[in-house]
């Protein structure tokens, strides 16, 4: 099961300024969905071609995003329902919520373009059996080889090969998920001993470092149904509140998927510092120390968080008061 949700699509870009946006499924849920999505973009022909006819030189564009969840699909990638859901939708987008959001611009190319990546991701999806289960399975390696090179770091990023290691894993995991299609056994396989020689041969741009994992106590979910933000910050303290608004008034893109990532990434094995952790790789987004430590805090006061067996919350190291 998956879902691809669509949201603000068929803008004309050179209008409103932004790219056509694949926003993956959360890191914690891994599937084949972002390869087969992607793949459906990328198997668009191209308006246009280079002098020589040899290249597409396309005059639109898109991108690929780590999961932010600010659309309908959050619902569903939600740990409490665990539906991959990948998003397609436009960002930046000049005219968004405005007086000006006007159909003249919509770019009726671009909705086409929107409809057929959707569509073709449900029909192949839907239509699947053994021998494109096979093919969606070389795919996926393909694509979980392009994330896993893409953490080589032009200079000393102390996460990058701990990202490479969680991307490699996603990939292994998500080729599980076209057993129930057919995907054959010895393929698999195979598929998976490619990733891990391909894991192994990268991972020596790095020294040998094992992921430090942090004690604590474990951290349990304890809010009810999907991650809602704003239901949250009816939850917590004043103090906390005037955080959240103060962060959301810098930032809002950038503390709406901070947020969301770090309530994901609650998964009741993982302590306060691992789940920081995680939540940086899978979001992304580099943050000031204490942060992910005062959100998770802010949680745990509002009951939403609970530590080992609900006897003790989140902790707070010192640097978590600041704001």
């Amino acid at each position: 099961m998956m879902a691809v949700d669509l949201d603000m699509v068929g803008q004309d870009q050179r209008r409103c300024g932004g790219p056509l946006i694949v926003e993956h499924s959360p890191e914690y849920l891994p599937h084949f969905a972002n390869a087969v999505v992607e793949a459906c973009a990328r198997a668009l022909p191209p308006a246009a071609h280079s002098y020589s006819g040899a290249v597409g030189c396309d005059v639109w564009a898109w991108r690929t995003t780590p999961f932010v969840g600010a659309s309908d699909h959050a619902v569903l990638a939600d740990r409490a329902i665990g539906c991959p859901a990948v998003q397609l939708g436009h960002w930046p987008d000049r005219f968004n919520h405005s007086g000006a959001d006007t159909l003249d611009k919509v770019d009726p190319e671009e909705l086409r373009r929107s409809a057929t990546i959707a569509a073709s991701a449900a029909a192949v999806v839907a239509t699947a059996a053994a021998p494109e289960a096979d093919r969606i399975a070389r795919l996926l390696t393909r694509w979980t080889a392009r994330r896993m090179t893409a953490c080589l770091p032009p200079d000393d990023d102390p996460s990058a090969a701990a990202l490479l290691t969680r991307r490699w894993q996603y990939g292994r995991d998500a080729l599980d998920t076209l057993r129930p299609l057919g995907a054959g056994p010895g393929v698999l396989d195979r598929q998976d001993r490619l990733l891990a020689g391909l894991h192994h041969t990268l991972a020596a741009a790095w020294d040998d470092r094992p992921a430090a994992r942090h004690g604590g106590p474990r951290l349990h979910r304890a809010w009810p149904g999907p991650f809602n933000l704003r239901a949250l910050m009816g939850a917590v303290d004043e103090t906390h509140r005037q955080w959240f608004l103060h962060r959301l008034a810098d930032d809002r893109g950038r503390f709406y998927a901070s947020a969301m990532t770090l309530a994901q990434s609650v998964d009741g094995v993982s302590g306060t510092a691992d789940v920081v952790r995680t939540a940086q790789l899978d979001a992304g987004i580099r943050w000031e120390p204490g942060f992910g430590e005062r959100f998770l805090a802010s949680m745990a006061g509002a009951g939403w968080v609970k530590g080992e067996e609900g006897e003790r919350e989140a902790e707070v190291d010192g640097e978590g008061e600041q704001s």
